[in-house]
């Protein structure tokens, strides 16, 4: 039987902007959303942070990964590879 194959999309993570941070807080707070470090493959997971007019990361996620981020306090949404999760309000609507 072939070994399971993981898919792991290029996510675009966007989060609400913390003025006073230095790039180290930042990239220790990027990190802080996913779920380890490192894919299951030993690939760096964080792969690039930006926080500039906008603050985001991009990580390597899988889809049911991407699910469990988009739902933490602080992330606007996340794009990634043709899959899209926003938060909901307490009424459902996107925000």
């Amino acid at each position: 039987m072939a070994a399971a194959v993981t898919h792991f999309a290029l996510a675009l993570v966007l989060l609400l902007t913390i003025i006073g941070m230095d790039d180290a807080a930042i990239r220790a707070w990027h990190l802080s959303f996913l779920p380890t470090n490192m894919t299951s493959e030993g690939k760096q997971r964080l792969l690039q942070s930006y926080y500039t007019d906008l603050n985001r990361f991009f990580a390597l996620l899988t889809e049911e990964e991407a699910k469990v981020v988009a739902g933490k306090p602080n992330v606007i949404g996340i794009i990634a590879n043709g899959y899209k999760y926003l938060q909901e309000d307490d009424e459902g609507a996107l925000e």
